[in-house]
């Protein structure tokens, strides 16, 4: 759901090959102290790492405004992240997506 919501932030700002790195972050790439077999990322880590990545493109975008997803092919990127999200939270709702949970 993180991703989705920042991958909509930054499409919302035209920065579409932004948005389509985000894609390459996930849960559990990076370890808490750089050891395989020591504590894993938490969500809440995850989150925040996400976050920042966010962040960074923002920043590193000095052309970026608000309203550029009117572009066409930015519209169809952010209309593919929402239905995603769409067909994603139906079939998980009564499941949680997350290992950890045990629902």
């Amino acid at each position: 759901m993180c991703k989705a919501a920042g991958k909509l932030k930054l499409l919302e700002y035209g920065l579409l090959d932004s948005a389509n790195q985000l894609d390459n972050v996930n849960l559990g790439d990076q370890d808490v102290r750089g050891k395989e077999d020591g504590p894993k990322e938490t969500v809440e880590a995850y989150e925040k790492r996400l976050d920042e990545q966010v962040r960074l493109h923002f920043s590193s975008s000095s052309s970026a405004r608000r309203g550029d997803y009117k572009d066409g092919p930015v519209y169809q990127a952010r209309k593919r992240v929402i239905d995603d999200f769409i067909k994603t939270a139906q079939s998980n709702s009564k499941r949680c997506s997350r290992s950890e949970c045990g629902a």
